[in-house]
């Protein structure tokens, strides 16, 4: 019965939370083109609880922006949901190993 109940609670105040994630490749690792960006967001566009999804390559291709809406509980979650599809899509992607360099709520 207690885990029926704490079931039922999960994903009751969940809403989107707009998020910025920037990533960057290993110094070794080839830049991240306009092409590999877009198949980045392609790749975390199609998770179950992202609402939508973006990837611009900056800094001579070392850098992604990545732009999200993460259906979450809460920041916390928001941001933990957020890194894992970023580093997920980004192995699917050929762009690994990405490294998180910041996280921020979108403006």
């Amino acid at each position: 019965m207690t885990a029926q109940r704490f079931a039922d609670t999960i994903g009751t105040d969940r809403r989107p939370w707009p998020l910025e994630l920037d990533g960057e490749v290993a110094p070794s690792a080839p830049a991240i083109t306009v092409e590999r960006a877009r198949a980045l967001a392609e790749l975390i566009a199609r998770i179950h609880g992202v609402e939508l999804a973006s990837a611009e390559p900056h800094r001579e291709g070392r850098f992604v922006l990545v732009r999200l809406t993460v259906t979450a509980a809460d920041m916390t979650d928001a941001v933990d949901r957020a890194c894992a599809f970023l580093h997920s899509s980004a192995v699917a992607a050929g762009l690994s190993p990405l490294v998180l360099v910041a996280a921020r709520l979108a403006r």
